[in-house]
């Protein structure tokens, strides 16, 4: 099928607040770069958000560094465009999105994991340039995002 995405202009994560700060920084970890991208002090006001959620894909076509081409980065913006209108409201933040080692990632936090799983399949139907996968785990206390964070301040 073909893929389907809302026509919008990028926005930051959340129109009310303004402006949100995002930080883009490239990590060198042990076997290989990492691409970084991290909403800054993203837990303030969200500690009810305790579920972790992770949307992750192969790339189709990594190069030697591991990341995708502009092409790709085409597809992968439109999926990125989707997740966001389908999970992103008052129960459900994103946070960070990651790329290296062949495979692109997206990180949201939720209270309602039930409603994340629901448009994360109509989503997964309707995506056929690439086949994403869903986890979903406990985090109350967001050590996933610290840890981002960490790399993204390069500790």
């Amino acid at each position: 099928g073909k893929m389907f995405f809302w026509k919008k202009k990028r926005q930051p994560a959340s129109c009310d607040e303004g402006i949100e700060a995002w930080s883009m920084s490239v990590v060198q970890l042990d076997e290989s770069m990492m691409m970084l991208r991290l909403l800054a002090e993203a837990r303030t006001g969200r500690e009810n958000l305790t579920f972790q959620v992770g949307v992750a894909t192969p790339l189709n076509s990594p190069n030697q560094l591991g990341f995708h081409d502009a092409d790709e980065g085409e597809q992968l913006g439109e999926i990125e465009d989707s997740l966001i209108s389908a999970f992103q409201d008052d129960r459900c933040a994103f946070v960070c999105s990651n790329c290296g080692d062949g495979a692109k990632e997206w990180v949201f936090y939720t209270s309602d994991p039930e409603h994340v799983k629901e448009e994360f399949f109509k989503i997964h139907e309707a995506t056929s340039s690439h086949s994403l996968q869903l986890m979903i785990k406990e985090d109350s206390n967001w050590e996933t995002y610290d840890a981002f964070a960490q790399l993204s301040a390069g500790e």
